[in-house]
């Protein structure tokens, strides 16, 4: 048996081994060349290592890396007094040049340090320094809003949506207030502090989307790594007209992270970035129920995602007070209705009336779905997977018994089991 496990282990060393070069940066998907130090473009290094952990920018000791992106590197940061952590955002020289020098930079940076708003996190100081610009946000001690829609692949739940969506308007309603946008509006950049379900939403990178120039933007978003930056992007931002993205491409973005945190799924996800960016430009977007069959939303919950994610500027809400209005006039416990399904549903309580109703005649079912009391099932047979359906019906003829059904999986663990042992034993 162990001839069986040589190739696949002569297989798994060999796809192992270090990719050849020129290398991929991990962060930024720069070409690094053998003789480079560091990547040119970010200044990471090829093994991910961060040659500037325990140095010092100014008044602050760079304690560990928290985040790598295309245009920088985030720091969490003490200050030499101790006064406290804070997150450190350092732009290498090379990206500053991109972004057209340290002067552009400095007056999109001002803008954000000119926001006072309990949603908006703070921006502390912003300068100049030998590796580079930086500038530095307070320490947000919480986790990002794609995290908690990692944890939830199928949509939170309607009320926790609707006062996630208040806060994230109220706190851009004060940006286009003061007359900025915050242009890069995504999961990742909104920051949840507390606990479920009571958390206080907190963005961040405001003004970053206008800092970066249309075409170096979405060079960096063109790589499959970067493709989920281009999610919320809106129709204007993709074909780079700058001189027509205003506060409208915010609630574009919206839309797309309502769609998102009610589905699961964003509206526009392409396999690369051509495909994605013919979704943003042709395709209109898909109904919520579309992702949901089981469920119903109500037509106006459908109405206003498609106003905000319509592809000219000029068709959709035209301030985030009125996008907000309108959600706000949604009963969020009604904006989905149940549908009645054919296929028998197990609850606790069909469960509970078996355990203490008498056996009929037709008797009770044990499988690994549960109880299940005949008037659960028209046909008194039990439930099963559809693996176990098919090794009954191909190699016995006949539909699955609960004691043929316990043999197949033991049969099943027990092999996997062994290959296991043995494996080990010669690896």
């Amino acid at each position: 048996m162990a001839s069986w496990w040589q190739p696949i282990g002569t297989w798994w060393t060999q796809t192992q081994k270090a990719p050849p070069w020129p290398r991929e940066c991990r962060a930024c998907t720069a070409l690094i060349q053998k003789d480079d130090p560091q990547c040119p473009r970010c200044g990471m290094l090829p093994s991910g290592k961060d040659d500037l952990i325990g140095q010092q920018i100014g008044s602050y000791k760079l304690l560990e890396r928290a985040g790598q992106g295309a245009y920088g590197t985030t720091y969490m940061v003490e200050e030499a007094k101790g006064a406290g952590h804070y997150a450190l955002r350092l732009l290498r020289p090379k990206v500053l040049d991109e972004l057209g020098g340290v002067d552009i930079t400095k007056d999109k940076i001002r803008q954000w340090s000119q926001l006072s708003h309990p949603h908006i996190a703070r921006l502390l100081e912003y300068k100049e320094c030998e590796h580079g610009f930086y500038w530095l946000v307070e320490w947000l001690e919480g986790h990002s809003l794609q995290r908690l829609l990692r944890e939830h692949r199928t949509g939170l739940p309607p009320r926790l949506v609707w006062r996630l969506m208040r806060q994230l308007c109220e706190a851009l309603q004060d940006i286009h207030e003061q007359g900025f946008i915050h242009g890069q509006l995504r999961p990742s950049h909104i920051m949840l502090l507390g606990q479920h379900p009571h958390y206080r939403v907190k963005i961040f990178d405001v003004s970053w989307g206008t800092l970066q120039p249309p075409q170096a933007r979405l060079q960096a978003i063109r790589h499959p790594k970067q493709l989920r930056a281009g999610w919320y992007l809106a129709p204007e931002q993709v074909l780079q007209s700058p001189k027509t993205i205003d506060r409208r491409a915010d609630i574009y973005a919206c839309g797309a992270l309502l769609f998102q945190l009610l589905t699961g799924s964003p509206p526009f996800r392409g396999s690369d970035w051509s495909s994605l960016q013919r979704q943003h430009l042709t395709t209109p977007p898909p109904r919520l129920d579309f992702l949901h069959p089981q469920c119903r939303f109500s037509e106006q919950l459908e109405e206003l995602i498609r106003r905000s994610l319509a592809k000219q500027p000029q068709d959709r809400f035209q301030s985030i007070q009125s996008f907000w209005g309108q959600l706000q006039s949604i009963d969020p416990a009604t904006c989905t209705i149940e549908r009645r399904t054919s296929s028998p549903v197990f609850s606790p309580e069909s469960s509970q009336r078996a355990l203490d109703t008498p056996p009929p005649p037709g008797g009770i079912h044990l499988g690994l779905s549960g109880f299940q009391h005949p008037e659960d099932d028209a046909d008194n047979t039990p439930t099963f997977s559809p693996v176990t359906q098919a090794f009954h019906t191909l190699y016995l003829g006949k539909r699955p018994t609960s004691r043929w059904m316990i043999f197949f999986w033991l049969a099943i663990v027990l092999g996997l089991l062994i290959l296991i042992w043995d494996w080990w034993k010669n690896f």
